[in-house]
């Protein structure tokens, strides 16, 4: 099992490559007009601003799990907005939108996010995604015993000798009593 911290982390860099956000940062000597055009959608998406709404969703959810956070969270928020102003994020992020992306692709992203329905979907989307946080981390709640148990017997079964004589004892089939 993950600790807490290695959790939100991998969380927050999973959500943020999912929804492909990232950070404001300095901008190449010398970008091409995919690379202009990719970071033009980025900006329009929100950047930084975005990325931090998404992290403070996961970052609510980690501490409603995980209620021993909660002492911590100006420490997890201090860092999340740390790695939000690292200045190679938004130019590696761009780069991940121009090998993912032709440029008439990411033109036709943008003439969507200028839409009507475009503008919505940016305005809505924190709010799924913290919705869609919740109901994660509500589930995986519920299934938490389930994983527990899979882990364990996944444990057993690669190794063996590391089983406890009580999971031994346990496991051990006996005879039907006569």
């Amino acid at each position: 099992m993950l600790s807490p911290i290695a959790f939100l982390a991998r969380t927050a860099f999973l959500s943020l490559s999912l929804t492909t956000l990232s950070l404001v940062a300095q901008e190449p000597a010398t970008q091409t007009s995919h690379q202009k055009a990719a970071q033009e959608l980025y900006l329009l998406i929100g950047g930084k601003n975005t990325a931090e709404a998404g992290a403070e969703a996961m970052l609510a959810a980690a501490l409603q799990n995980n209620p021993g956070l909660v002492e911590y969270e100006d420490v997890l928020r201090t860092w999340y907005q740390k790695v939000f102003t690292d200045p190679g994020f938004e130019r590696e992020i761009v780069e991940v939108y121009v090998k993912n992306y032709t440029e008439p692709e990411i033109k036709e992203l943008l003439r969507f996010y200028h839409s009507e329905v475009g503008r919505k979907s940016l305005k809505v989307l924190p709010e799924i995604m913290r919705q869609g946080a919740a109901i994660g981390s509500k589930y995986a709640q519920l299934h938490s015993a389930e994983l527990q148990n899979m882990m364990m017997e996944a444990m057993k079964k690669r190794h063996p000798e590391q089983a406890t004589n009580e999971d031994v004892v346990k496991d051990t089939p006996t005879e039907p009593k006569k």
